[in-house]
């Protein structure tokens, strides 16, 4: 049975206001051993970002495949991740399995020293991204936020905007994730996201990843088929 009803509710007394269209966003917490996929991350090559005004945003792990979750010693790690988001995608937001299957497009490693912090951005050619949190001191930037509008907020339209007297569940812009290590977080890839700057002298590393679906999409005058290369 599908709940066709008006999504969460905010509730002051008796009055109700109905949050409609809600961003699915999925995390759990992996057992698995981080000190050893620490270690992996120490092996290999890094290359330093900066945003477009030159401020440090981190360190990105470099690889030919652009794809570091493909290293064998990560195997037990990709395919957890693997059964995780698959999960997400065809066990909660109920995507068609017979119809649509997806595969790993590109992974990458993202070493944050104290300083660096990864601007708001989101994820291209892709439908859902997410972020294997390995190691996460105190103060590396443990946060997620994920931004709830870049241009004009869900209630009203572009042409105004409203000054606040404050945030609340009804209108606020961000919404963050507090990260801890082995937490795994999938979420659609067009959804703005950042991490704020890490004043720990201590190293924090997280594994990111893309996926991108495949398969046959819609009917008659509206078919689309992707294939896999």
């Amino acid at each position: 049975m599908i709940d066709r009803g008006l999504g969460r509710s905010y509730n002051i007394g008796m009055k109700n206001v109905h949050l409609l269209f809600p961003v699915p966003v999925y995390t759990n917490i992996l057992e698995l051993d981080n000190q050893c996929i620490s270690d992996i991350l120490e092996t290999v090559t890094w290359k330093r970002d900066t945003d477009s005004y030159g401020n440090p945003n981190g360190h990105t792990s470099f690889s030919d495949k652009n794809d570091l979750l493909s290293d064998p010693r990560l195997t037990f790690l990709s395919d957890r991740i693997d059964v995780e988001v698959k999960t997400f995608i065809h066990n909660f937001i109920k995507v068609s399995g017979d119809r649509h299957h997806f595969e790993r497009t590109s992974s990458w490693g993202t070493r944050t020293l104290k300083g660096d912090y990864t601007h708001e951005h989101s994820h291209t050619n892709s439908h859902f991204s997410g972020v294997y949190y390995v190691k996460v001191p105190p103060k590396s930037g443990e946060v997620l936020n994920f931004s709830g509008y870049r241009t004009n907020p869900t209630f009203c339209t572009g042409s105004t905007m409203f000054d606040l007297d404050e945030f609340n569940q009804v209108n606020q812009p961000i919404s963050s994730i507090k990260v801890t290590e082995g937490m795994l977080v999938v979420f659609p890839s067009h959804i703005y996201h950042h991490v704020p700057v890490s004043t720990s002298f201590e190293v924090r590393y997280s594994i990111s990843f893309n996926y991108f679906g495949f398969g046959e999409f819609g009917d008659s005058t509206n078919y689309l088929r992707i294939k896999h290369a």
